[in-house]
């Protein structure tokens, strides 16, 4: 539904650090209804995936590196 949609695109803004869009959807999904909790959790989600990504690129520096940060 268009309201799962809205906090999808937070996540997704948020990982694309896009200010504008992330403002666009917030307001957007509480017009849709979606709570200040549901927010929260695509945030929190959003968070995530941005912090794996943040690992997934430090171990791919490391190994060119022959650094073994994480063995």
């Amino acid at each position: 539904d268009s309201k799962t949609k809205e906090l999808i695109a937070i996540g997704c803004s948020l990982v694309a650090k896009c200010e504008g869009c992330a403002r666009g959807h917030i307001k957007k999904a509480l017009e849709l209804g979606a709570t200040k909790e549901e927010i929260s959790d695509a945030i929190v989600v959003a968070v995530g995936i941005g912090a794996a990504a943040c690992v997934d690129m430090t171990y791919t520096a490391a190994t060119h590196l022959d650094i073994h940060h994480f063995e």
